[in-house]
């Protein structure tokens, strides 16, 4: 099998500014004989309605460019869904629901095993492709951050077992909780259980300036 690149848009919809840009860098790695699969964020960020939404249309839309993927029965992973998607948001992000310590320590653990659970999927579907790159287009979202801490964990898992070198970059076009501090959609500083920028030795991190980089340590900026 030759091998693969995925793209990852946490923006949950069929083509946008993300998935333009990433179109660009897959017809470059094609000339390079890398095949290009891209998820669609469908199963991420849930508020687009499309959790679990089978891929339709969308395959017209990028034949021959890339092949549309995403992690297989993800709806038969335990707890893995929109309404605790969403109270996990409530709860630890936008802090709009309100528990005991107690309930949220327990919340904390279910998230962490979730997400244990999650990377074994995603380190599988690459194992299956054959991925050499991993693209991820506005990972910080801290809109799932259950998916952002399952990408982390598969990545280090990932690239331990193939000894792997900088083989992810990752994208992020704003660092939303830092944007939007007047809505407080992601609730107040310093925003505790939002996922940071995590040190990697596989991550290439890129931003769109350098006050990005400064503020939450990004360890590669683009102006």
């Amino acid at each position: 099998m030759p091998a693969g690149a995925i793209f990852i848009s946490f923006d949950a919809v069929a083509v946008s500014g993300i998935t333009v840009e990433a179109v660009k860098v897959a017809k470059s790695l094609l000339q390079n004989q890398v095949k290009s699969y891209l998820d669609l964020g469908y199963d991420i960020k849930v508020d687009k309605g499309n959790f679990n939404k089978s891929y339709d249309y969308e395959r017209g839309i990028y034949n021959e460019i890339f092949t549309l993927v995403r992690i297989e029965d993800i709806d038969a992973v335990p707890n893995y869904n929109v309404d605790f998607i969403e109270h996990s948001h409530n709860v630890l992000i936008s802090s709009k629901t309100s528990v005991s310590p107690e309930d949220k320590q327990r919340l904390l653990v279910a998230v962490r095993e979730l997400s244990q659970a999650l990377a074994r999927r995603i380190v599988q579907l690459w194992e299956k492709l054959n991925i050499r790159y991993v693209i991820v287009e506005n990972g910080t979202l801290p809109e799932n951050i259950i998916y952002t801490q399952a990408l982390y964990l598969a990545i280090e898992a990932y690239g331990k077992r193939h000894g792997m070198g900088h083989f992810v970059i990752w994208r992020d076009h704003d660092l939303m909780w830092n944007s939007e501090k007047t809505v407080m959609k992601y609730g107040p500083e310093p925003y505790p259980h939002a996922v940071k920028p995590v040190p990697s030795r596989y991550i290439t991190y890129v931003t769109l300036n350098n006050h990005l980089k400064k503020t939450r340590g990004m360890v590669q900026s683009r102006s």
